[in-house]
């Protein structure tokens, strides 16, 4: 009897409960019935909590002026808080400190796809800063400049009718009008890796892409829905540049008089969410640092990159300005060959903030 019950529940839902079944925090609850509201353990959860949600506090970080823990982050630079931001260098990325705490990653909403579960606790305890923005074409063009290196290998390009390798086409060209201040396309997942070499010489070091959870916790900021603003895309156009009308999308935003939607805008150009961080809703899709994962099954907990599996094939994460809304949500994700580029895809870097970096005024000497 017991062997045919479980065999009767749904095995997304089963993980997700045994993630949450002794939790103390409401909101962890409140995801579980958003999932699973007609679930076999719906009413377990919902009386665990209504017991809880008078006395205990939310997962969610409480904005971006302090970590959540009573103490200062573990490892934050000295005179640094989550929501300051800082420069290493000249050259180098504006980064915004971002608080410690635990998040549910993955389709919580219960309407995404197989990839996206099953859904589980993810614990980032360490202290961490992003980049405010995706890199730059401005920025990319500064590391060409410096290391002289050549990219003749052209880039993946959508004719109208089907994705095909076009040469003429580059971070410098991506088929599009771009600025400066545009993110850099056409660039590899192995192109961002020397990018990062670069620029860790030029800098105090400790730079590198986000691993998949990192970029997750980012991107949501505290949230539970869809995005990072709420779960209507229609009525929240100044945060992303996302898609228009030629895919699914029924809404159109204030910048859409400007052309984008089919192209990229300058970063930063729509609202920051409760990090600080601008563009994970569009723009530019992402690398990030993991290897191929079908599914969240045995996945990190503790932020870390998953490293097993086909590495020849990187997660991309975060919809680009042609994407539909179901690809611009926090949970969607996928994968592509590491040395493929892409016309939409770019990337943005972070650095694990530890006791023994040592912030450099000299080469620093403003906070932006």
């Amino acid at each position: 009897v017991f062997a045919a019950l479980l065999a009767a529940i749904d095995e997304d839902e089963l993980f997700f409960w045994n993630n949450v079944k002794d939790t103390v925090v409401p909101s962890a609850l409140a995801s579980f019935l958003r999932a699973h509201p007609s679930g076999h353990f719906a009413a377990r959860a919902r009386k665990l909590h209504a017991a809880l949600s008078d006395r205990a506090a939310s997962i969610n970080p409480p904005g971006i002026t302090a970590p959540s823990r009573a103490k200062a982050a573990v490892g934050t630079y000295p005179a640094f808080r989550p929501g300051e931001t800082f420069k290493d260098c000249a050259d180098c990325p504006v980064m915004v400190v971002i608080p410690p705490d635990k998040f549910f990653m993955g389709d919580i909403s219960g309407k995404g796809k197989k990839r996206e579960r099953p859904v589980h606790e993810v614990s980032i305890d360490y202290a961490l800063a992003v980049g405010k923005f995706e890199i730059t074409r401005k920025q990319f063009a500064q590391f060409v400049r410096a290391t002289g290196k050549s990219f003749t290998d052209g880039c993946i390009y959508f004719t109208g009718d089907k994705f095909e390798l076009n040469h003429s086409r580059s971070w410098a060209d991506p088929g599009y009008i771009q600025t400066d201040d545009d993110p850099a396309v056409c660039v590899s997942w192995d192109d961002a890796q020397v990018y990062l070499r670069w620029l860790n010489k030029l800098s105090t070091g400790g730079y590198r892409l986000l691993s998949e959870a990192e970029w997750e916790y980012a991107a949501r900021a505290g949230s539970q829905s869809k995005y990072s603003f709420g779960d209507d895309i229609g009525a929240q156009c100044d945060h992303m540049n996302g898609a228009d009308k030629s895919t699914d999308l029924k809404w159109r935003n204030k910048y859409r008089d400007d052309g984008y939607g089919r192209r990229t805008a300058p970063v930063g150009r729509y609202e920051a969410n409760a990090f600080g961080l601008h563009d994970f809703h569009g723009n530019a899709s992402e690398w990030v640092q993991d290897c191929e994962k079908r599914d969240y099954y045995d996945a990190p907990r503790n932020g870390a990159a998953h490293t097993g599996g086909n590495c020849s094939r990187r997660a991309v994460r975060g919809g680009s300005a042609m994407s539909a809304s179901r690809q611009l949500r926090s949970a969607y994700r996928y994968w592509i060959s590491r040395n493929f580029r892409f016309y939409t895809i770019g990337f943005r870097v972070a650095r694990s903030l530890k006791d023994s970096f040592v912030f450099n005024p000299a080469r620093a000497p403003s906070r932006r």
